[in-house]
């Protein structure tokens, strides 16, 4: 259903990940957020095997952030990987990386990205650039009440 769902964050940079809470909280998004710190755990995660096999404490993610560069499988094999699971085909994947360059954005959309972003360096760019995706693949519903 649009606007709920878990995010699944994979990121192994623990000031990115900080960052990113911060940011969908003042986004007013209420999704849960889990975070994953490589491609490997990514791909657990999805398959539900391993640490992620309970769906009830790892719930299948609604929507997809993939950092490129992350260690053991990087973030273009992990996507790569994900469009080739027929079950997977429709999961929103949102690529984003510090430096986007032609090349990268090229490949990652060839290879199934639903967005290719560069990492904003301000926070509050981060913020309104969080909001706008998660609007536009989970919509409105996901939006916590303001206080």
């Amino acid at each position: 259903m649009a606007g709920e769902g878990t995010v699944l964050l994979a990121e192994d940079n623990r000031d990115d990940v900080m960052l990113m809470r911060c940011a969908f909280a003042q986004a007013c998004f209420a999704n849960p957020l889990e975070v994953v710190e490589d491609g490997k755990e990514v791909i657990d995660y999805l398959k539900g095997e391993g640490r992620f096999m309970n769906r009830a404490a790892f719930p299948f993610p609604a929507l997809v952030l993939l950092d490129l560069r992350l260690p053991r499988i990087d973030g273009l094999e992990v996507l790569s990987w994900v469009r080739k699971q027929p079950h997977l085909q429709h999961l929103p994947v949102i690529v984003m990386t510090g430096t986007l360059n032609e090349e990268l954005r090229q490949r990652a959309g060839e290879l199934g990205a639903n967005s290719c972003l560069v990492k904003p360096l301000g926070f509050w760019q981060l913020v309104a650039t969080i909001q706008q995706q998660l609007q536009a693949w989970l919509g409105g519903g996901g939006l916590a009440e303001a206080a």
